[in-house]
């Protein structure tokens, strides 16, 4: 993937650069909302993951970023919209969410399974069981 590079990214790409010549980590990058249209500058920057995927937010559809970016970057998160399925829907509706989410993600790997963000309070319990349950089924490569 060609990327133009910005000032900004040059700056970040030397300090990512910097980590990777004294130590193995893996860049691991703290994005909140709709970041669509900075990845590609992110994956310019060296950036390996991305943390949360808020997939509620405007864009941020896992097909899009899978399609788009599944190859550059991988994703930690996304597994289910934590604002407005995990809080409110049955535990049906998560349990459906999640397996959709991961039939996106899978494919390919690059894929680390997660809500978006942490689990707020008022989320029933039930729905927290069905989260994890459905990631446990679905989740797993054969």
């Amino acid at each position: 993937m060609v990327l133009p590079r910005t000032s900004r990214s040059r700056k970040q790409r030397r300090v990512i650069d910097t980590i990777r010549e004294h130590t193995r980590a893996r860049i691991w990058y703290h994005t909140c909302g709709s970041c669509l249209d900075h990845i590609p500058d992110l994956i310019d920057m060296g950036v390996d993951i991305l943390n949360p995927v808020q997939i509620s937010a405007r864009r941020m559809t896992p097909d899009e970023l899978k399609r788009r970016f599944g190859k550059h970057i991988s994703f930690w998160g996304g597994g289910i919209d934590a604002q407005h399925i995990l809080p409110f829907a049955s535990p049906e509706q998560v349990r459906a969410e999640v397996a959709r989410n991961m039939a996106v993600w899978k494919p390919g790997g690059g894929y680390v399974f997660s809500n978006c963000h942490n689990i707020q309070a008022g989320v029933p319990p039930e729905n927290v069981v069905a989260l994890f349950g459905a990631a446990f089924e679905h989740g797993q490569y054969r």
